[in-house]
């Protein structure tokens, strides 16, 4: 049991992540009460680490996508040149157009109202999703 709770707050990867959370997951079937209970904290503490994390990098992907904005600045992905001045992030984008949700914009796309060729996808940011800035209707 104690290797199962080190290898879950070990996890540094999302398939570290995946593969501990899933061992403890099929222990937890078999475990006593006191034993699922530890699992169910250790489950949740890390649950929440990483969604702090993310949250706290979202936010600094964030800020540095605003300062680089306001400096004109072209971002290059895979030979592309894209002017961010033409981009926003989903919350920008639903403060631009008054939407009262992020979740309106990522359910359009993915219904395919907003066209990939209008996504872009940083994976070096944690994955931060841009919107080309233009009308999309849903």
């Amino acid at each position: 049991m104690e290797y199962l709770l080190d290898n879950l707050r070990n996890a540094h990867t999302f398939s570290e992540l995946e593969g501990a959370s899933k061992k403890c997951t099929d222990y937890f079937l078999t475990a006593n009460e006191t034993e699922k209970g530890e699992l169910k904290q250790a489950l949740l503490s890390k649950t929440q680490q990483i969604i702090t994390a993310s949250i706290q990098t979202r936010r600094e992907a964030e800020k540095l996508l605003l300062e680089l904005e306001e400096n004109n600045v072209v971002l290059e992905i895979n030979g592309q040149r894209y002017p961010l001045k033409e981009w926003l992030t989903i919350k920008q984008y639903c403060e631009k157009m008054g939407l009262n949700s992020t979740s309106t914009v990522t359910n359009w796309i993915k219904r395919g109202i907003i066209p990939t060729e209008n996504i872009l996808r940083i994976k070096q940011l944690n994955n931060l999703k841009l919107i080309k800035d233009l009308p999309y209707m849903g």
